[in-house]
């Protein structure tokens, strides 16, 4: 009979995990696998918004996650996506239009061309 090895079953059951162990690193040698593959911006974006575990400071310059909160995160999620629910897909209606604006460099160049042509 063949078992299923998850993530969390290779993981310690206590310690902390640094954020290159959790994210991956794909430029160290040897590459590190990524546990939770999202990027660093949206790994603390969740975690302002609650979504993802706080960190533990160990030092002035460290900073580490408990490698229960990671399990949990990883429990969490996959629990949700077998229920047929994704906590993280944002409804249509959370997107910022402001994206879709045009750039204030475009407009610059645009008044620029105009001065441009009007001292011919």
């Amino acid at each position: 009979m063949k078992t299923r090895t998850t993530v969390t079953n290779q993981l310690p059951n206590y310690g902390y995990l640094r954020i290159t162990q959790i994210l991956g690193d794909q430029n160290a040698i040897p590459p590190i696998p990524a546990i939770f593959p999202i990027g660093k911006s949206s790994w603390w974006l969740g975690i302002k918004q609650g979504r993802y575990p706080k960190p533990v400071k160990l030092g002035p310059n460290t900073t580490a996650w408990k490698v229960e909160d990671i399990k949990r995160l990883i429990d969490n999620i996959n629990a949700n996506k077998l229920s047929g629910f994704d906590e993280f897909e944002a409804p249509i209606t959370d997107l910022d239009t402001s994206l879709f604006q045009a750039s204030p460099a475009i407009k610059l160049n645009n008044v620029a061309e105009t001065k441009e042509n009007s001292h011919e």
